[in-house]
């Protein structure tokens, strides 16, 4: 009979403990710009969360006051280092994101291919919020681009990424005499 695959394996990062966890890059002091990681409210009103997704801890999000203008981008990178030191893919990404102000722009989930795996745009309210996407990808990248002023710090927390094998290949056609 033919064997299962392995079950799933998962690596969850809620970002308290380190402000680069293993396997993770941040953008820098110029486009694309770094996540910051904070804990408690983010320095202004009426946009951000007021905690990490539990109520607490530590998350990352993107600081959209002066000097940074509309349509300038964010980066938080993961290297898939968890799946594929197992020779798995990242299959699955589940993460806590937080959208709240007037002026928020676009949050997304990039693949290692360029592909947009998930995208939301505008306040989605005062509230953290849980998305599940499905990648396939050995690599991905939350990417977020500024809406039009600083009222649009958008979260992101606990990460958990699953990975398993790749789907298997197509047979190959049978070889011509």
């Amino acid at each position: 009979p033919p064997s299962l695959p392995p079950p799933p394996r998962r690596e969850i990062f809620d970002f308290d403990s380190a402000t680069h966890p293993p396997g993770w890059t941040n953008g820098g002091d110029n486009p694309p710009f770094a996540f910051q990681h904070a804990s408690g409210s983010t320095p202004s009103s009426s946009t951000g969360p007021s905690s990490g997704a539990g109520g607490s801890g530590f998350y990352f999000y993107a600081e959209t006051s002066s000097p940074r203008l509309k349509g300038d981008l964010y980066t938080l990178s993961y290297d898939g280092s968890f799946c594929t030191a197992r020779a798995m893919l990242c299959s699955t990404v589940e993460f806590q994101y937080h959208m709240y102000g007037v002026a928020m722009g676009t949050l997304s989930l990039i693949d290692e291919a360029g592909s947009t795996a998930w995208s939301r745009s505008g306040d989605q309210g005062n509230a953290w919020k849980q998305a599940m996407v499905a990648v396939f990808s050995p690599s991905f990248r939350f990417e977020y681009e500024r809406g039009t002023d600083y009222t649009g710090d958008a979260a992101i927390d606990q990460v958990v990424v699953s990975c398993s094998m790749p789907p298997p290949s197509p047979p190959s056609p049978p070889s011509s005499p």
